[in-house]
Order: structure tokens, then sequence, then C-alpha cells
């Protein structure tokens, strides 16, 4: 009797004692393949799998794969000895062949499968879960949140009533893909995209729009820039990128889980180069956006929209940053399991600060060009005309020059609204329009250098600092040092040393 005789006798005897063990085994056969190699597949009904049968199962597999014999690797045997050997309680090969079927199948119901609760403490049965079963943690439930919020500022900014419609557009939509893109990463880095492989890919390509829509954007508000059809070119990174993932786009649900589960994504090589794209088309744009700031500020004077142009560039740089960071993790270089929180921190606060922005400066979404004449706008529909308004101007310069009324320590807006012969909010439009400041930033400044003519023609420093904090109009040192300090960055000490050093 030859060896394969032999086999075929062994394996009909344990098929007929796995088939009598409460008929937890359905069916056991044995047929050959093509090569004329024997097959085994063994199938049963897993609620009445029991301690015995399960033996029976994992010896019997022990035995063909001993002999050298190839052994059906069908999803179900897969998953059969899983069980098998889950509840026999051999942990390290009960999760080799949970993670092999869930790797084959694309199937992570498996972990929730009660046959698995004897072992679901195991560290090695943790791993596992850890690797394809949905898992929640505080700090992405908070970026989640932000994502979430964000489509919600991203539609508030796009359907306000504004003077340019575009420039509203283009930050909403910045808003718009920067909060798809922290969900998606959400649902990435919590196994949750096995419930949604559709996602795949679905906001890698938006990123090589982020530069373009915010440098369009902080060009048109700063300089209220017209499109051109060739600005279209800078759309051709996003274009190319989306022609390129398409294939991906268009898979079968089946393969796109493979991809998700085994990570299949880095088996094509122009995946990591794509993400180097990504980090040199932000640089670039962050350096464009910058430059732009950076000619805004030199030819305006206005600190409401100059501020928010900067810190919008700021945070842009810091969101750069992070995906140079993010670059430097995934090429080797640095190694860390938390390469993903800069990149989402930067993008979380860039939209908190929009949708903060947009709830206690709402104008800046409404009337953008008019904040670069922004105290003109502020008084469009006051009474008071051009001529009117160049006669208070020349009154008021009057009071400040002549009349000293600045030295007047309970001098208010209102006061000097009497002495002007005109109402408060008449004297407020005339001080913001002509001197581009509100009242308080006047008098301090005519009190600072009045203080400062004290000190020059005080060349034996007999007066005290306090004696010309009166003078001038100050109640008490503290406000005086502090409003001398701010407007020529020396305590009324420090200044008074240097004008006694260049003395001697």
């Amino acid at each position: 009797m030859n060896r394969f005789s032999i086999f075929k006798i062994l394996f009909f005897f344990i098929s007929i004692a796995v088939f009598s063990q409460n008929d937890a085994i359905e069916n056991t056969s044995v047929a050959m393949d093509s090569d004329g190699v024997d097959v085994v597949e063994i199938n049963y009904n897993p609620g009445l799998l029991n301690h015995k049968n399960a033996q029976v199962i994992v010896d019997a597999y022990n035995t063909l794969v001993s002999q050298g014999k190839d052994v059906n690797k069908s999803n179900e045997e897969i998953k059969e000895l899983a069980y098998s050997h889950a509840i026999l309680k051999d942990v390290p090969n009960a999760t080799q062949f949970i993670e092999k079927y869930i790797r084959q199948s694309n199937d992570v119901d498996i972990l929730n499968q009660h046959v698995f609760d004897s072992i679901r403490e195991d560290k090695a049965f943790i791993s596992v879960s850890d690797k394809f079963a949905p898992k929640y943690e505080y700090w992405v439930m908070i970026y989640l949140y932000t994502g979430l919020i964000g489509l919600f500022i991203a539609l508030v900014i796009n359907f306000k009533k504004s003077e340019d419609r575009i420039a509203n557009l283009l930050i909403s939509l910045f808003i718009l893909f920067s909060s798809l893109f922290i969900i998606h990463v959400c649902i990435y880095i919590t196994n949750i995209q096995v419930k949604f492989p559709h996602s795949l890919f679905s906001t890698f390509t938006l990123n090589f729009l982020y530069g373009p829509l915010l440098y369009f954007y902080i060009k048109r508000i700063s300089t209220k820039y017209k499109f051109k059809t060739l600005d279209l070119l800078h759309l051709v990174p996003f274009v190319f990128m989306l022609i390129y993932f398409t294939k991906y786009y268009i898979l079968p649900v089946n393969e796109k889980l493979n991809i998700i589960i085994n990570h299949k994504e880095w088996d094509d090589p122009f995946f990591y180069y794509s993400l180097i794209l990504k980090a040199i088309s932000l640089t670039i744009y962050g350096i464009f956006t910058l430059n732009e700031y950076l000619k805004f500020k030199k030819g305006n004077e206005h600190n409401n929209i100059k501020l928010w142009i900067r810190n919008v560039v700021v945070l842009n740089g810091a969101f750069v940053i992070s995906q140079l960071i993010f670059l430097i993790v995934i090429s080797g270089l640095l190694t860390s399991s938390y390469y993903v929180h800069p990149q989402m921190i930067t993008l979380s606060i860039v939209i908190m600060f929009v949708g903060y922005s947009a709830y206690v400066q709402p104008s800046i979404f409404t009337n953008q060009y008019r904040l670069t004449n922004i105290f003109n706008f502020k008084y469009e529909k006051s009474r008071l005309n051009e001529e009117l308004s160049n006669e208070l101007k020349d009154d008021l310069l009057n009071l400040f020059y002549k009349e000293k009324v600045y030295k007047v320590s309970d001098i208010s807006l209102e006061k000097l609204s009497e002495r002007l012969g005109t109402d408060r909010h008449s004297t407020s439009q005339v001080i913001n329009e002509h001197f581009k400041m509100n009242f308080f930033t006047l008098i301090n400044m005519f009190r600072i250098k009045e203080a400062q003519d004290i000190f020059n023609n005080d060349e034996s420093g007999v007066l005290t600092i306090i004696d010309v904090a009166y003078d001038v109009g100050y109640n008490n040192k503290v406000t005086f040092n502090k409003a001398f300090k701010k407007e020529t960055n020396l305590t009324p000490s420090q200044y008074r040393s240097t004008l006694l050093r260049r003395v001697v």
C-alpha cells in the first residue's frame, strides 16, 4: 500500500471522529487539485463547536501541514481554525488566523464573535484588535468635533452677505477642505474607514488646493486682485493628482477594503512621491502668501486687516511646518507614533480661529476691502460732509496745540465734543478719519509728547516724574509710566537718564 492510500485511510477515520462530535462538523472532505495534491476542506457549525472537536480540527490541520500537504486556504477554513484555536486558548495561533482571515476576507466583524471572549483580554488579541477594530480616543473625538464645526463655519461664511463673495468663497472652501481632511484622518486612524471604503484617498487630492486657495484669498483681500485665465495654471497639480488617483476611486468595494486593511497604498511608489509633492506645494504657496502679507504690511497702516492677514499667514506657516515634520517621519528619519498630531492641531486651530473671527469680527467676511479704510466705513452714514469734517479737524488741532486740552486730567470724548460744539459721534469720526486712531490714543500721544518736551527742558533734573505726570494730565505715576513706555519704548526714568548722559 502506497503512502497516498495510507493518508486517505487516515483522514477517513479522522473525518468519522470529527463528524461524530455532537454534529459540530457538518462536512469534511478530501479532494485532489489539478496537480494531484491532497486538499482538505473542513466545514462546521461554530455554534456547536466544543473543546473536543476543536482539538480534532486543529490536529487534522497540523497533521496535514506536518506531512507537507497543501491545505485549502479558503476564508471559511481560516475562520474555522481561528475559532478552534480560541476555544483551545491557543492565543498566538488564534490571533494569527484572525489576522490572516481579516487581511484575506476584509471582514473585521470576526473580532466581535463570542467565541473570542475567553481570549479578548490577552495582549496578542488586543494587538490584533487595535489593528483592525474601531477604536475611540478622546483626542480623536476633539479633532472630529473640530472638523464638524469647520463644516458649519464654511457654510456660514459662504452665505454671508458680502461685497466680495469670491473672497468668502475662497476662505470657506479652504475651511471646508481642511475640515473634510480632519474628518477623513479621524475615520482612518480609528479604523472606521473599513465601514466607509469609498472614502479611500477621498481628501488626498484636495491637499493640492490648500495653497492656491489661501494664497489667492490673501491676494484678494489685500489688493482686490482680479482673477485671470492664466491663474487656472495653479490648478494643474490638483487636476493631475485627481486624474492619477481616479484609478483608486473607481475600484470596487472589496479592492478598496483590501487596500485599507492591508495598507497597500504603499505598494504604489507614487504615493510616497505625492506626499513629497504635497509638502513642496504647501511650502511654495506658504512663501507666496507670506510675500503678499509683507507687501501689504508696507503699504497699509490699518492694524485691523493687517492683523487678520498676519494671523492667517502665521497659522498657515505652522501647517506647512507640520507637513514637513510628517514627511520626515514617514521617510524614517524620525520615529514617532504621534506624527499625525501636528497637522491635525494646526488645522484645528486654523478652523477655530476663523470661526472665532467670524463671530467677534464679522466685518472681515462681509466688507473686506472697506477694512483698508475701516475708519471711513464706520461712519459712512454720518451727517458730516467733507467740509464740516475738515473744519472740525482744524478746531480740534487748535484745542490740542494752543489750548492743550489733553492736559486736563478728566478730559473725555464728551467734554471734548462740547468744546468743539458737536456731538460725541462726530468727534470720534473726525479723530478716526484724520488721525487714524481713537480718542484715548490721541490724548496719550499728545500727553507723552508734552512730557518729553518737559524732560528735555529740565536740564537740571529738578522735576520729579510724578510732577511731570500730573502736569501733562495723568492722575498717577503707574498710568504715566505705562503710557510713556508704550509711546517711546522707554520708561520716564530711562528717558531722563539718556538725556543726562547727553548733557555730560
